[in-house]
């Protein structure tokens, strides 16, 4: 029986990097990582950097950047745990030097039951929902995560699948949003609660890069 679906839309924005290179949110400020503070647009490769040299200052050896994805709007990057090859969070970048790396708002902060919080504060609070103990094996399910998000967009954006890749972390899933074979958005999936989350804030998808 499929589960059912509480489907929540939500817009939000980057924490700003003034007053100091770190907040916190868990935002840096790309010129404390080595960039300049011109404006000047990144490449990929260059989030890649960007990445790395944050998960360097966190200080935690088993943080690795898993995957990029160029946003018209800022870069994504899903950052995995080496042991265990489970998603830890996600980092939004800014597409210019002078803007921040941050931790991605939404369910990366608000369903992450390991690494729910950002700069300095990586342990979540106990949900009602939340037995207490991190894992990634959920009472939902990746393929009933992916029928939840299938019946989402039948509902609300006809048209559009859900792609075969699915990104487990503590707390929730996120899976991509397909037209045409063609990415065009992402949302998430409470892995307790089976709530819905669609991403509004990133843009059209550019490309992608697995690492």
């Amino acid at each position: 029986m499929l589960l059912s679906v509480t489907a929540w839309a939500q817009m939000g924005q980057m924490g700003s990097a003034q007053g100091g290179p770190g907040d916190m949110m868990g935002c840096r400020a790309l010129w404390s990582l080595g960039f300049p503070q011109a404006p000047t647009p990144l490449t990929i490769d260059q989030a890649v950097t960007a990445t790395q040299q944050y998960l360097i200052l966190l200080g935690n050896p088993d943080l690795v950047a898993a995957k990029v994805i160029d946003f018209t709007n800022h870069f994504e990057v899903i950052v995995n745990e080496k042991s265990s090859g489970a998603g830890a969070f996600s980092l939004l970048i800014d597409r210019f030097s002078t803007g921040a790396v941050c931790f991605e708002p939404g369910p990366n902060m608000m369903w992450n039951t390991k690494y729910r919080m950002g700069w300095g504060h990586m342990q979540g609070p106990p949900w009602s929902w939340w037995p207490g103990v991190p894992t990634t094996q959920m009472p939902v399910t990746p393929e009933q995560a992916k029928q939840l998000a299938q019946s989402f967009l039948n509902a609300y954006l006809p048209g559009t699948t859900v792609g075969t890749d699915i990104d487990t972390f503590y707390g929730f899933y996120d899976l991509y949003v397909l037209k045409d074979g063609q990415i065009v958005g992402m949302m998430s999936v409470n892995g307790y609660t089976s709530t819905i989350w669609y991403y509004t804030w990133h843009g059209p998808f550019v490309e992608m890069k697995k690492l």
